[in-house]
Order: structure tokens, then sequence, then C-alpha cells
């Protein structure tokens, strides 16, 4: 008898640390797991902090040819050296120039003032391009109404 409660005491004890251990290892799977998404996420938020994002919008006049494009900085960094090109075959003329403009902080904007030629075409595309604390020559290509 006492033969037979040792055997259900050790198989007690035995199946009581196995249980024990595959739990553990289930939770340091678990514990890896989320240490790897918590550093995955500190290192994107790291290279956000690290981002300008420029894009635009225009206001139109009526009655006039005349346009403002006000391009904004919307990313949680500086951009510098910022540039434009204008992407499709349109005609525009502009009466401010400022390229490339120096600097221009997040939440910020500044405006540029350009008269649309006559034709078909209602939408304009361009690029911005600019560097910020991340990379050199970022590149944002947005297509604008111009009705």
């Amino acid at each position: 008898m006492e033969t037979a409660s040792l055997i259900i005491s050790i198989l007690a004890l035995l199946a009581s640390i196995t249980t024990y251990l595959l739990h553990d290892r289930r939770i340091k799977k678990q514990e890896a797991k989320i240490n790897e998404y918590q550093l995955t996420k500190i290192h994107e938020e790291e290279i956000e902090h690290k981002k300008a994002q420029l894009n635009g919008d225009v206001t139109i006049f009526k009655n006039d040819s005349k346009r403002i494009l006000h391009i904004t900085n919307s990313g949680k960094a500086t951009a510098t050296n910022i540039r434009m090109e204008v992407l499709n075959n349109i005609n525009i003329s502009m009466l401010t120039n400022p390229f490339p403009y120096e600097l221009l902080h997040p939440r910020e904007h500044f405006d540029v003032k350009f008269y649309l030629g006559i034709g078909p075409n209602q939408l304009i595309k361009v690029k911005y391009i600019w560097d910020d604390s991340y990379k050199k020559d970022n590149e944002f290509i947005q297509v604008l109404q111009m009705y």
C-alpha cells in the first residue's frame, strides 16, 4: 500500500513539474514575442520622428486663373531643401518661386502663387522632393484638381 502511495505521489510530482515546464516555456515564448513587438514599435516610432511628410492643397480664386498651392509639412521632423516638379504637361506660370525652400518645420506651410494656363487639363501632377533626418531626396507625388 505504501508503494502505491509513493508511486502515485511521484507521478503527481512528475505531472506537476511537466505542467510547470510546459507552461513556463509557453510564457517565455509569449514574452519573447511581446518584447520583439515592442522593440519593433519603438524602432518604427524613432523612424517616424525623423521623417517629414509634404503635401499640397490648392486655393482657387473665382473668375481668375490665379491659384495658390499651400505646401504643408504634416510629418514629425523638419524638411529641408524642398523642391517641386510639375510632372504632367500643363502650362503654369509661377508668380512666386521659393524653390529650393530652405526649411519647413512640422505643421508649418508655405505658399506658391501661380497662374494656370489655358487648356483642357484640370489636374496638375506634382512631385515634392525634400531632405529630412531620416534620408535625403524623399519624394511624394500628388495629383491636384485645378477647378
